[in-house]
């Protein structure tokens, strides 16, 4: 017995609400255990930092809703300088218990 063919849109609409809700779910979990693992390299934490602000929309937010060429300089600037912030914040929880990437910063 064969199944009966299925409707190449609706196979597509279905996985895309599975991907927004089981995949958004094991996306979260999974980065949040990454970034939480003491002994993972600093650059799959950061990546793993990385994910969770877009997963909340942090990206949106510091840029206004803007893709970079978007901006005029004083945008640009203020975008920079608020990632950095977030970085150096980023930075500050990740080696809070682990001396050896403090001294080396998240990306070294």
């Amino acid at each position: 017995m064969t199944k009966p063919a299925r409707d190449p849109a609706q196979v597509r609409a279905d996985l895309k609400r599975r991907a927004q809700t089981e995949g958004l779910l094991v996306a979260y979990e999974t980065s949040l255990e990454i970034c939480r693992d003491k002994t993972a390299p600093a650059s799959a934490r950061s990546a793993a930092a990385g994910i969770l602000m877009k997963l909340a929309g942090s990206d949106d937010e510091d840029s206004g809703g803007k893709d970079l060429h978007e901006m005029d300089g004083a945008e640009l600037a203020r975008y920079a300088a608020e990632l950095r912030r977030k970085t150096e914040a980023a930075e500050a929880t990740l080696v809070e218990d682990d001396g050896e990437e403090a001294a080396a910063g998240l990306f070294g």
